[in-house]
């Protein structure tokens, strides 16, 4: 039987000051009732639905929830990434399969990629998309949705970069398919055409001249010098670069005047003499093979526009992680001295030490983390990046965070405002950050006598070999 003392003690010691910070029966219940009912979840059910569970709370991705809050792409990322780094899979959204919110797939121990989760794609219309299943293919998908209004191009572009239709094809060809249903070709080409012809490249070597002329009557035409009724005319007045052109590749006839030493000439009369000397131009635009290859490259102008990069890219833009590899899975870290976050010392090694201000300082040994941005926190000064190896919390002064993490901008003479460059934190932006780990938190930082100069660089490219191409400077006004 217990002492007396001992009763005392843990009454007293313990539970005492512990009754003083517990809640309230009312909170008690509700906070007890949600404890059990976790309790069973995790006790009955397999580890993949308590991951779906956490992962549907952090996308704001409730059907039963009328008024869902905007997805917190980040959060849902960096979720995604340390699930996967305990085993649980998670899958594309199959646009015939996939639900509101994350749906748990036992039999593969992974997890079904939930529309709401889509960059782009609002409640109303994963609800559309799912009361309108199935869909028997791309092609009825883009019948009944999208040529009916209810998707949009931009929404349409979203489903296919997140991989919903790969139970269809291949990706890259299910965008080919689309590209190719929204591209309007020209029917046939004129004179008016001809300004993006040249723009494209496409002109032949033997119209160069040509295209000299076309670009000689562009910029004349600036120049009105006066405008005549009748007979209907424009009197243009040339500079003295323009007029030497004239004198070398046109008659005098439409020459009108001279005023102050500069000539002025016919529209009307130029035009009849241009007119002659672009007939050659305007039979070649009328050719099927020129109308082929105008077409062509306007169909690869609308891929670029809306579908360039790797499927990786695709999955970072549309889902906010990687189904299939990183984009920086070929770097080559012995290059560029990146290192395994989660093998460094979590206390940073002091290299020396130096007296300021009567203080002793330290000065740590330095190395490189490389990932994508996932997220970033302006209260806390942090950006959450996707490494190869999983997700870094990356800790910054301040200042430092505020410069990287600005939009730059111009006020041109007209008073709107032009971005320069986004932020280098924006979501799905490549960086690499030199500093040290401290904890479970990276801290970027450089010295005066170190290697490396810049604490952020921006990796703008990366080739087949692991080599990049950086910018290390914010961009100027």
């Amino acid at each position: 039987m217990a002492s007396e003392n001992l009763l005392n003690y843990i009454w007293k010691t313990q539970i005492l000051p512990q009754a003083g910070y517990s809640f309230s029966r009312l909170h008690s219940v509700g906070y007890s009732l949600i404890a059990l009912q976790e309790m069973n979840l995790a006790h009955y059910y397999p580890q993949v639905y308590w991951n779906t569970a956490c992962l549907s709370v952090n996308a704001g991705a409730d059907e039963n929830n009328d008024d869902n809050k905007g997805t917190k792409y980040g959060k849902v990322a960096t979720a995604i990434e340390n699930m996967k780094r305990r085993g649980i899979q998670v899958d594309l959204p199959d646009i015939n399969k996939a639900g509101f919110g994350f749906k748990p797939n036992v039999e593969t121990n992974s997890i079904i990629f939930g529309l709401k989760g889509l960059n782009g794609i609002g409640d109303d219309l994963v609800h559309l998309i799912i009361e309108n299943r199935p869909y028997h293919s791309f092609e009825d998908f883009v019948n009944r949705m999208y040529d009916t209004k209810i998707v949009k191009k931009k929404q349409m572009i979203q489903l296919i970069k997140g991989g919903c239709f790969e139970a269809f094809g291949d990706r890259k060809e299910i965008m080919r398919k689309f590209i190719n249903h929204i591209f309007e070709p020209k029917e046939k080409l004129t004179m008016a055409n001809f300004k993006q012809i040249i723009e494209l490249g496409l002109v032949p070597e033997k119209f160069k001249l040509n295209v000299r002329f076309f670009r000689f009557k562009d910029y004349i035409s600036k120049f009105v010098y006066k405008t005549v009724q009748k007979p209907k005319d424009k009197l243009f007045i040339l500079d003295d670069i323009s007029a030497q052109f004239l004198n070398e590749h046109f008659s005098e006839e439409c020459i009108k005047d001279v005023v102050d030493g500069r000539l002025i000439i016919s529209e009307k009369q130029f035009k009849k003499e241009y007119d002659k000397k672009m007939e050659c131009v305007k039979e070649w635009l009328s050719q099927e093979e020129t109308l082929k290859l105008f077409n062509n490259q306007l169909l690869e102008l609308e891929w670029e526009a809306n579908a360039s990069g790797t499927i990786s890219e695709w999955e970072m833009s549309s889902l906010s992680f990687y189904h299939s590899e990183h984009e920086l899975v070929h770097l080559n870290k012995d290059k560029y001295g990146v290192s395994n976050f989660f093998e460094l010392p979590e206390e940073p090694i002091v290299v020396k030490t130096y007296i300021s201000k009567g203080i002793e300082r330290s000065i740590f040994e330095l190395t490189r983390i490389a990932g994508t941005v996932l997220d970033k926190d302006k209260n806390k000064h942090t950006i959450t990046l996707l490494t190869l190896e999983g997700v870094v919390t990356v800790k910054f002064y301040a200042g430092n965070f505020s410069w990287y993490n600005k939009q730059i901008s111009e006020k041109g003479s007209d008073g709107k405002k032009t971005i320069l460059e986004s932020s280098w934190f924006t979501r799905g932006n490549k960086l690499l950050i030199t500093g040290f780990r401290r904890g479970n938190q990276f801290i970027p930082r450089t010295y005066k006598d170190s290697i490396y100069k810049h604490t952020v660089a921006l990796i703008k490219e990366i080739d087949h070999e692991g080599n990049l191409s950086l910018q290390t400077e914010r961009t100027m006004v």
